[in-house]
């Protein structure tokens, strides 16, 4: 769908890594110039990819760090674009850090099935 991002790598060097760094980290792995739009509907895009791939997880927004999201991807996307601030204009609003701390962990899920955090 996005034949200009670097979707191998972004995952490989976001592997791990809180929210704040797979959202960080997706610009430097795009073969052009993206606003704060684009980088949004990637963002979302990689999460319900990742999702239905099962490459990643969140934690429980009911039980945080206690369990894991058991629900299906586009529920969890929608929860998620739902909570997005309509106000953020651009990626050092404080808005949007709010945002990417306040929302479930995200958990990546290793080759042997064990799900790593930060």
């Amino acid at each position: 769908m996005y034949d200009f991002l670097d979707e191998k790598n972004l995952y490989a060097e976001s592997f791990g890594l809180w929210i704040t760094g797979l959202f960080g980290n997706i610009p430097a792995f795009c073969r052009k110039d993206i606003g704060i739009a684009e980088h949004k509907a990637i963002f979302f895009y990689l999460l319900d990819k990742w999702l239905r791939e099962g490459r990643i997880v969140f934690c429980s927004p009911d039980a945080p760090l206690e369990e894991v999201w058991d629900d299906n991807p586009s529920n969890i996307v929608s929860y998620l674009k739902d909570r997005w601030p309509e106000s953020v204009k651009d990626r050092d609003d404080i808005e949007l850090t709010v945002y990417l701390h306040e929302i479930p962990a995200i958990l990546w899920v290793g080759d042997n099935g064990v799900l790593v955090g930060s």
